[in-house]
């Protein structure tokens, strides 16, 4: 028996593929198997959020958002409350 380990620690974004061992038997002969693998990354985390008063006029015009890599936010989210 033969086992393989695949490391998945170090994953940032979701991946899906398969994994393919062959090997040739004691005959000579080719054996092959494959096994379809999903990994799901972790999620993105906000990383710190500044606040902007780009005009001058002393109230808040903007959020700063850092994440821990690309996040994209959805056309036409809607962030008013």
């Amino acid at each position: 028996m033969v086992r393989i380990y695949y490391d998945a620690s170090d994953v940032k974004r979701d991946e899906q593929g398969y994994i393919r061992a062959i090997v040739i038997d004691v005959n000579g002969k080719k054996v092959q198997d494959s096994v379809y693998v999903t990994i799901t990354g972790k999620p993105t985390s906000l990383l710190a959020a500044v606040t902007k008063d780009a005009n001058g006029d002393g109230y808040l015009d903007q959020i700063v958002l850092h994440f821990d890599k690309d996040a994209t936010i959805p056309k036409g989210f809607n962030i008013d409350s």
